[in-house]
């Protein structure tokens, strides 16, 4: 029998989000059990409760003017982002359903360097910890890997004064690769995975240093452009709609949805061992709350939620592998004055 026919897909993990591949993780498995081994996802912390109970319990405190929630950037700041992202994939290929499960956390510090006199800020970030909290058997070993290298990793930002993400450079190349392993020739699974991508951490630093850019009512929506390159998974293109929910035990709440459409990549696209074609997503829950603290002015918590799903074509050795797949995620930032974690 021929190595071509020989190959059977035991199992895909596709990591991503609306903001770029967070995570991708594909792990095709060769000649192996008809049935892939249950993932084994150990107990995570608590994910804090964020909803308000109704709008009503919400307090108009804006004032006749409105409220402004702005942030008050001094040169020599530092700051600390808790990053914690879970996600959890169900994927179907060739009649085979495989689940598994990832939680891990990522400690940033933020560096205010040159704040010139119209607003603009340098800001330096640096990955400071990381901490794998929960994986599955399958992907443990790779993900561990790809923390450790970003630990050390810095970044640089250029903020408008309206707290824009202006630039995003990472001090090194690699910053953002594609991790890869196995050979299929020799009965390995392939696997490859890469973490935050550049939008990806681009758009969550957009969360971290949230600000409206306009006076707010409780109640108040607005609507802002939405566009993210997808990398081999094609692109979204859309709205972010916003609403102003007012203040409750000292913080302004903003919530968001997210009304995206994809768009498929071209044939060529991608650049991985693996082509993927024929991508086809689109997204059911996705949005968030932002948290915003105006007596010490900055952000003090947010959370997204963004639940996939879609199809897709992989071409390996000559094969087209037609897959399925369901993914659930959730994003949890808070900001912090020390490393400890004082001065919520």
């Amino acid at each position: 029998m021929a190595v071509v026919q020989q190959v059977t897909a035991r199992g895909l993990h596709i990591r991503m989000r609306h903001q770029g591949a967070t995570i991708l993780l594909l792990l095709l498995c060769v000649a192996g059990s008809p049935t892939p081994a249950p993932a084994q996802n150990p107990p995570s912390r608590p994910t804090p409760e964020l909803e308000p109970r109704t709008d009503a319990e919400l307090p108009d405190r804006s004032g006749s003017d409105g409220t402004r929630l702005e942030w008050q950037l001094q040169p020599g700041q530092r700051l600390f982002q808790e990053l914690i992202v879970t996600q959890k994939t169900r994927c179907r290929v060739q009649g085979l359903d495989v689940a598994t499960g990832l939680r891990y956390q990522i400690l940033s510090s933020f560096t205010v360097g040159e704040v010139a006199s119209d607003g603009t800020a340098i800001i330096q970030q640096k990955i400071e910890s990381v901490q794998l909290l929960a994986a599955d058997a399958t992907s443990r070993t790779i993900i561990s890997g790809l923390l450790q290298k970003l630990l050390g990793t810095t970044f640089r930002l250029t903020l408008s004064p309206d707290m824009k993400v202006l630039q995003f450079e990472a001090d090194r190349a690699d910053a953002f690769a594609v991790a890869a392993a196995g050979n299929p020739l020799a009965g390995q699974p392939i696997q490859m995975a890469s973490l935050v991508d550049r939008d990806g951490w681009r758009e969550l630093n957009q969360l971290t240093f949230f600000q409206p850019g306009r006076s707010l009512k409780t109640g108040q929506r607005w609507q802002e452009p939405m566009e993210h390159g997808w990398e081999a998974l094609g692109n979204w293109v859309g709205t972010v709609d916003y609403r102003y929910l007012g203040m409750k035990d000292g913080l302004d709440r903003v919530t968001y949805e997210l009304t995206l459409e994809h768009q498929p990549a071209k044939a060529d696209a991608g650049g991985l061992p693996l082509l993927m074609s024929d991508t086809r997503f689109q997204h059911e829950t996705a949005g968030g709350s932002v948290y915003f603290d105006r007596r010490r002015g900055r952000v003090h918590r947010a959370e997204e939620s963004f639940s996939v799903r879609g199809t897709m074509t992989l071409g390996l050795l000559g094969q087209k592998i037609p897959v399925a797949l369901a993914e659930e995620q959730n994003f949890q930032i808070r900001v912090y004055e020390n490393r400890l974690g004082g001065s919520r």
